[in-house]
């Protein structure tokens, strides 16, 4: 079932908050690309807002697929994967080097690629910011 503007613009879409020395950065990590600015949170909230409208009317004219929010409530933190038998072994020992336990283990490794991709994204904006700001001093 096709669903409107007015459907997504009633789904709570998660904010994140980044505090700058520039001002405030907010998005929708559910709503990627979907990010505004301002001085302050308030701000920066209302910009989302804005933001947030256009960016899901361009979606829909242009056909492309929307994410609807993920819903913590929803996630019970059980995850069952299937693994290859050599992969699960091999954790295995690493949990045991470690001395912890491959729950742990594995709870660990998501954490730091979640940590890494966060980082990696805001190198990426950063160098982004950089380049723009460089840009006009090449010409």
């Amino acid at each position: 079932m096709k669903r409107g503007l007015r459907y997504y613009l009633s789904l709570e879409y998660p904010i994140q908050i980044v505090r700058e020395e520039q001002g405030v950065f907010a998005f929708h990590p559910d709503l990627d690309g979907c990010a505004a600015q301002g001085a302050s949170v308030d701000e920066a909230i209302a910009n989302l807002d804005a933001a947030r409208r256009l960016w899901l009317k361009v979606r829909l004219e242009d056909g492309l697929p929307i994410e609807e929010p993920v819903r913590e409530e929803e996630c019970s933190g059980r995850i069952s994967l299937r693994i290859p038998p050599s992969l699960h072994a091999e954790l295995g020992r690493l949990a045991r080097r470690e001395k912890t336990s491959l729950n742990q283990l594995l709870n660990n490794i998501l954490a730091e690629y979640v940590g890494a991709s966060r980082m990696q994204r805001q190198v990426l904006e950063i160098v982004s910011e950089l380049r723009d700001v460089a840009a006009p001093a090449k010409r």
